[in-house]
């Protein structure tokens, strides 16, 4: 079925200019909308600016080495993270498309509206195959290639799209409850990180990418596409061209998963099977997957039972989260009864912390004794596992301590979207200082977590297992001083401050990317001075400095500054 028509979409914008140019009203009513085109052209003109970013990096990284391979790592590493968010996003498409709810009330099968979800994905990812454009022809013009190398390197950043959409479908078909994003802001913040900081350590964080970009290049399915670019240099390995092997086999599966994803989805009301009778406050277990025939009925309780019930509020009682573990239980006893409620309702599953954090030390001491071993075999692979391992469970870390449940989860109303807080009498302080709690009681893991782990960097940099502890203190430290900043800046992607440019506008921005850069500036100099009191000081300072944002944000969002309604951004990558 075609859901389409572009004839009617020119007939449409027709007949609405005739109606603006007769109406003096709606002409004012459209030049005071005019501020959504300009949030879209600000978030248009922002990833433009990660493809000369990304562009800059990939000829950075040849100047520093001279080594193709490298510069074809920082792209490789850049696809990935384009495959993860494409895989987040493509779920997102199919399960929060803002077109969704008008499909749904069409008579259009369910595979149908599916197809056209994912061909509506597919065309707003276009800006990756500009990316890759970037990157390559960049590429090319710096290495002098013939004017034939032009052309294959058009063709490789074509294939190169294909394969990352290719593998965002298999990762949403296959690994739909994977952390896609987790990994991909993970990446994201190593790579910023290195960039900033890469002359503090003598380009250590070059060094380590040129001594690792073969092995990268060749191990993550990412890079298979740009390591074809090197057929085009002197030296040249005709081997490499096996790589097209996995990429015609990823390609080719496209098929099943796109598949899998229309059977997974459907796009009708659940409806959840009669349950029986449950007495609030009894121990129950949990009924089988599979009833047997013979199996005793539910009990059922009489009328009167149900009136008691009902009129004794014991149904309306809140998970008893409390007693899943020991950090569940501290939590519940600090927080006030007001913040009990506010913890039901922006974690409506319950708030999980004991066995999450159990989970994780047993993955990260797991990869860190399977890396050491197998580091007596290959230094390189000790490097390469603990590394991996080191990098999954500081994303899960990080995930879980700024963790903010469902509060700031956008909801449609009227044609707008607003975070879900903003529909319920629930005060800027009240949540905040909720969040903050639920941060707070982690810090006492997150610190031997980070301080362990500093001391495993220290030892795969070769600088000592003990030099790494300190700063993996004041980096647990930092981060939990940084989630105040992060709060804010969350309360403040749910608003539309910054959708017309105005001189307040501007002043807004001066404060969020001063505070933001302060902030930066302080945690590196704290983590990286040589001066123990000097290099506490600053830590204390950004510290303050993320308070006092949130202090001062939260003042201006209690005098009604920000509007908590905004159009739904346009989805894609």
């Amino acid at each position: 079925m075609r859901l389409h028509s572009a004839a009617f979409e020119r007939n449409l914008r027709r007949q609405i200019r005739q109606r603006l140019r007769r109406s003096p009203q709606l002409r004012r009513e459209y030049r005071a909308s005019r501020k959504v085109r300009t949030g879209v052209w600000t978030r248009r003109c922002s990833r433009l600016f990660w493809t000369g970013l990304v562009a800059a990096c990939v000829l950075g990284a040849w100047n520093a080495t001279q080594h193709a391979a490298t510069a074809l790592a920082v792209l490789n590493l850049w696809s990935l993270i384009l495959a993860l968010w494409a895989a987040q996003d493509l779920l997102g498409y199919l399960g929060g498309a803002p077109d969704l709810p008008a499909l749904m009330v069409l008579p259009v099968a369910d595979g149908d509206i599916v197809a056209w979800e994912q061909r509506q994905f597919v065309r707003r990812s276009g800006i990756v195959l500009l990316d890759l454009l970037a990157g390559l022809i960049g590429l090319t013009w710096l290495l002098r290639v013939a004017l034939w190398g032009w052309w294959v390197a058009v063709a490789l950043a074509a294939l190169g799209w294909g394969l990352i959409l290719a593998l965002a479908f298999h990762a949403a078909a296959w690994l739909p409850r994977f952390p896609h994003r987790a990994l991909a802001s993970g990446l994201v913040f190593l790579g910023c990180g290195a960039v900033a900081t890469r002359h503090l350590f003598d380009n250590a964080s070059v060094t380590a990418l040129d001594h690792l970009a073969p092995a990268l290049n060749r191990l993550l399915p990412s890079g298979w596409v740009p390591s074809l670019f090197e057929l085009l240099l002197p030296g040249r390995q005709w081997a490499t061209l096996a790589l097209l092997a996995p990429v015609a086999i990823v390609l080719g599966g496209v098929g099943t998963a796109v598949r899998v994803l229309r059977n997974r989805w459907s796009l009708d009301e659940r409806v959840a099977p009669a349950a029986g009778d449950m007495v609030p406050g009894e121990a129950r277990e949990v009924a089988p997957a599979v009833e047997t025939s013979d199996a005793p009925a539910s009990p059922r309780l009489g009328p009167t039972a149900i009136e008691e019930l009902v009129g004794s509020g014991a149904g309306l009682q809140p998970l008893a989260w409390s007693q899943q573990g020991w950090l569940e239980a501290r939590l519940w006893q600090w927080l006030e009864p007001r913040e009990r409620v506010l913890a039901e309702f922006a974690f409506p599953n319950g708030i999980a912390l004991t066995r999450p954090w159990w989970r994780l030390a047993r993955l990260w001491a797991g990869a860190s004794v399977v890396g050491l071993l197998a580091g007596r075999l290959e230094p390189r692979l000790e490097i390469a596992v603990i590394g991996l391992g080191l990098f999954v469970t500081l994303c899960q870390a990080v995930a879980r301590v700024l963790d903010t449940g469902a509060a700031f989860r956008a909801m449609f109303s009227s044609g707008v979207r607003i975070p879900l807080h903003a529909g319920f009498p629930i005060g800027f302080k009240e949540l905040a200082h909720l969040l903050l709690k639920y941060s707070a009681i982690q810090v006492p893991l997150l610190v031997p977590f980070m301080m362990a782990s500093g001391a495993l960097v220290g030892h795969l940099a070769g600088f000592g297992v003990v030099a790494g502890v300190v700063p993996g203190l004041k980096a647990a430290l930092l981060l939990g001083a940084g989630r105040c900043g992060l709060l804010a800046l969350a309360f403040s992607a749910g608003t539309n401050d910054t959708t017309r440019f105005r001189g307040r506008t501007i002043l807004l921005l001066a404060v969020v990317l001063g505070q933001a850069g302060l902030f930066l500036a302080l945690s590196i100099t704290g983590l990286v001075l040589s001066y123990p009191a000097y290099a506490w000081l600053c830590v204390a300072l950004a510290a303050a400095d993320a308070y006092l944002f949130l202090r001062v944000y939260g003042r201006f969002y209690d005098a009604n500054r920000f509007d908590l309604m905004s159009l739904p951004p346009s989805p894609g990558l």
